[in-house]
């Protein structure tokens, strides 16, 4: 199909064989390697601000969480997941008795214990002294 008043060329105008681009888009380009990695830097700059804001601070926290509770004393003031201040009564392997109130001792497991209470001691001593001088 050629243009009108003009004769028809061969079958073959404007075929291009497969592989045998021609022209300068075509033409294998020098350094497409590192381009390709350009595309991908906005995506590795977004896990690395991921890892760094939410994974890193998530993990130093559990690594402290372990070692309270791998440090936890008998006499410790501590805090439990369910919100139960209490003080360290007895120990066992993966269980912590806890004294909530004058002879009331209950268990609970070693990782519902959540942190050291600093201020529970403050509070008793400050009750003690009030005690005192009331009497």
């Amino acid at each position: 199909m050629g243009l009108p008043g003009r004769p028809r060329s061969s079958r073959t105008e404007g075929y291009t064989p497969v592989g045998r681009a021609v022209g300068p888009r075509c033409s294998p380009r020098k350094g497409s390697f590192v381009e390709s990695l350009a595309g991908l830097l906005p995506i590795l700059a977004l896990v690395l601000i991921f890892w760094l804001l939410l994974i890193r601070p998530a993990q130093r926290r559990q690594r402290q969480l372990h070692s309270v509770q791998d440090a936890l004393a008998v006499g410790d003031p501590v805090l439990t997941s369910a919100g139960i201040f209490g003080t360290v009564a007895h120990l066992d392997d993966d269980k912590v008795g806890l004294e909530v109130a004058t002879g009331v001792v209950i268990t609970v497991a070693r990782g519902a214990v959540v942190g050291l209470v600093k201020e529970l001691e403050e509070e008793q001593q400050l009750e003690s002294t009030v005690e005192q001088e009331e009497e």
